[in-house]
């Protein structure tokens, strides 16, 4: 998948092993491919202009030449 390949080179270019998305608890249609995406809850937030989030945590690969911890 596409997302896979993206998380993936994140992690090796860039050591990015965890991506973070906050959305509009009204927002279904994120939502939903937020979760597809798998990305899981983690909490809430408020923001300042877009009032209330919902926070979504997904862990990508680890980066190249860690052990993943």
């Amino acid at each position: 998948r596409r997302s896979s390949d993206l998380s993936a080179r994140a992690s090796a270019e860039h050591g990015i092993t965890r991506f973070r998305a906050s959305i509009s608890p009204g927002n279904v249609a994120s939502l939903n491919l937020i979760r597809k995406l798998g990305f899981a809850p983690v909490g809430r937030q408020h923001h300042a202009q877009r009032g209330d989030e919902l926070v979504f945590h997904h862990d990508g690969p680890p980066a190249a030449g860690t052990d993943g911890g």
